[in-house]
């Protein structure tokens, strides 16, 4: 399936957003609770090996 649609991320930590501008631009807001985090998970991907290795954490 083909997309136009055109996605931005805004992180609610920067100084020119605030929560009324973020709720009234959003399509969808949901709510959720922190249940805790996995082990860190280093990934080495095949092509560029270490250097390009990154660390994982899942949030549940």
């Amino acid at each position: 399936m083909d997309s136009k649609e055109a996605v931005l991320h805004v992180s609610a930590l920067s100084t020119q957003c605030t929560f009324e501008s973020l709720r009234d631009d959003s399509d969808l807001i949901a709510s959720g609770r922190y249940l805790g985090k996995s082990d860190p998970i280093l990934v080495i991907p095949v092509f560029g090996g270490i250097d390009a290795a990154m660390y994982f954490t899942d949030y549940f």
